[in-house]
């Protein structure tokens, strides 16, 4: 999801969202939040992946509440990755109120995308295979037996139907 606005002349910060929220909760706990902030709101782009993943912090909701709002203030876009679902940031974040304000921020001028299929980290196992049933004595990938849609290999990367219209970048995008 980076490569779009990567290649264009946005600059793009990806940052994974357990090192950006532990990174300013120390920072805030230091009293130098305000100046850890400014490389998380700075860039025109920035992209959090994998929020709940890993454990955030009790203060998680709070130190990514300040990067949320202080980009939805100056509008500029967002994009969130994350297997969980949205009623499910809640819990991640600790605290159902400030989810409900950064996921009210968020979604008001962005858009949701589901993605559903496949792991791409998974299609150079597959690569010239068949895609079979899972059998006992086969790994299932996904949680399904067989794919939706075919795996992605270096010939059709560039079709997996996520593009990125480098004149228009969204406000936001949350991508599950």
């Amino acid at each position: 999801m980076a490569i779009g606005p990567s290649k264009t002349a946005f600059e793009t910060l990806c940052a994974n969202a357990a090192e950006l929220i532990e990174g300013l909760s120390n920072a805030s706990q230091r009293g130098q939040l305000q100046q850890a902030l400014f490389t998380y709101t700075h860039p025109h782009v920035l992209i959090v992946d994998e929020i709940g993943y890993l454990a955030h912090g009790q203060d998680a909701a709070n130190v990514l509440f300040h990067v949320v709002n202080d980009r939805y203030l100056k509008k500029c876009p967002m994009i969130f990755t994350t297997n969980k679902p949205l009623s499910a940031w809640g819990k991640v974040l600790h605290d159902e109120d400030l989810a409900a304000a950064i996921l009210d921020r968020v979604l008001e001028r962005g858009r949701f995308i589901h993605l559903q299929g496949p792991s791409g980290r998974t299609g150079h196992q597959l690569d010239g295979q068949e895609h079979l049933p899972a059998t006992a004595d086969r790994a299932r990938i996904s949680g399904i037996d067989r794919p939706q849609f075919p795996e992605p290999t270096l010939r059709n990367r560039h079709d997996r139907g996520v593009h990125f219209d480098a004149h228009r970048v969204p406000d936001a995008v949350t991508a599950i």
